[in-house]
């Protein structure tokens, strides 16, 4: 793809002998992907996809939410994968395998579905840190709280930030 307007607007492409055409955006017969890309590489050679996959299915949905651009919510996520070739059941499994690494990974910001990438690494417990030392032990003692280590680790973070220097 070489040039792309709005949603709705005709994209120019550049086809492997050098030939350029304006086609639809909707176009079904017509799958996109920019050059030097991830997914171009999937569209070329679509057992490296599978490969991937196999391999490592988290890597795959870090790499195409990376190359989204923008917030991609799961279930788009998914149909992505799915329109590169993958069977629809393997992906929502991988995917909720997944998950957790999602959220762990320093690059990816989730919420809720929306899933969107930051160069720059985010802490995905920083909202945890932020609290009062107060708020942060409330918490932490809360009955049938089901906190991971990580996410403990924040809250006592916070706690201790509120303690005075020994």
């Amino acid at each position: 793809m070489l040039e792309r307007g709005d949603r709705r607007a005709k994209v120019l492409v550049e086809w492997e002998g050098g030939r350029r055409q304006k086609v639809a955006p909707n176009d079904q017969a017509i799958k996109f992907a920019r050059a030097g890309t991830r997914r171009l590489q999937w569209l070329l050679d679509p057992t490296l996809l599978a490969k991937q996959f196999a391999d490592d299915a988290s890597s795959v949905f870090v790499n195409t939410i990376r190359e989204h651009g923008t917030t991609i919510h799961t279930v788009s996520l998914k149909e992505t994968l799915v329109d590169l070739g993958l069977p629809k059941v393997d992906v929502d499994q991988a995917f909720n395998r997944s998950k957790p690494g999602l959220k762990n990974n320093q690059h990816v910001i989730v919420e809720g579905t929306a899933h969107t990438w930051s160069d720059a690494p985010v802490d995905p417990h920083a909202e945890l840190r932020s609290l009062s030392p107060r708020s942060a032990l409330a918490q932490l003692l809360k009955p049938n709280a089901r906190w991971s280590r990580e996410q403990e680790a924040a809250l006592a973070d916070a706690i201790r930030a509120g303690l005075p220097p020994e």
